[in-house]
């Protein structure tokens, strides 16, 4: 009897711990969450920035991106030679949770094939030529994300590393705006935030030949 009396009141008191932790996550301030990557390339960083300036080497070194593109004012692909990234330019990305065909040649007007894509929408911030990338997320429809941040920014840095390569550094930084996002952000914060952050620096650093923007080729779907 006493030992069900034991196990009992400890069960008591983990249950009302939990509780109290619960409670205190619920009613805690939304905060700032900050994850890093870094890798070291062999290669050097002026040919690197051309795998991060022409947005059609993006699918290379994001996570399950299909696409990625600039757009204009009316959410329509830049043509294929204005793909270069620039502050202030607005862009999206297709996201594809399935293996979807191999593409054949960079192509900017992929549509979501349905429940298993969602788009990312950026803007570009800041951009300077082998140093520096800034996205701010301004959209994204996976809706269940959406609602757990009021702010997203992914960075991507480059600097020289030894003779002739790169180190690279990536980093995702967001403000929580739900109490599920301070939760997971305390139990899996690592984990939580690889899910935000598609950005691989471990990818792009072993890019040596990124697609250079091919005037032939135009977005003409």
């Amino acid at each position: 009897m006493s030992r069900r009396v034991f196990y009992g009141s400890f069960f008591v008191l983990i249950l009302g711990t939990l509780v109290m932790f619960m409670g205190s996550v619920v009613n805690s301030p939304d905060r700032i969450l900050v994850l890093q990557q870094e890798a070291v390339s062999a290669t050097a960083p002026a040919t690197l920035d051309r795998a991060v300036r022409n947005v059609i080497n993006w699918p290379d070194w994001l996570h399950a991106t299909w696409d990625a593109a600039l757009l204009d004012g009316t959410g329509r692909p830049l043509p294929m030679t204005d793909q270069t990234i620039a502050p202030g330019r607005i862009g999206r990305i297709t996201v594809s949770t399935k293996p979807r065909p191999p593409r054949t040649f960079p192509y900017v007007e992929i549509p979501p094939s349905g429940k298993d894509d969602y788009l990312i929408g950026f803007i570009v911030t800041e951009y300077v030529p082998e140093r520096l990338l800034r996205l701010q997320i301004t959209k994204n429809t996976a809706i269940k994300i959406t609602n757990l941040f009021d702010q997203i920014e992914w960075r991507i840095e480059l600097s020289p590393e030894g003779p002739g390569g790169t180190r690279l550094k990536g980093k995702v930084t967001v403000h929580t705006a739900h109490w599920r996002a301070r939760l997971f952000g305390i139990l899996i914060p690592r984990y939580f935030l690889q899910q935000i952050f598609l950005p691989s620096v471990e990818k792009l650093a072993k890019i040596d030949r990124p697609l250079a923007l091919n005037p032939q080729l135009r977005d003409s779907k």
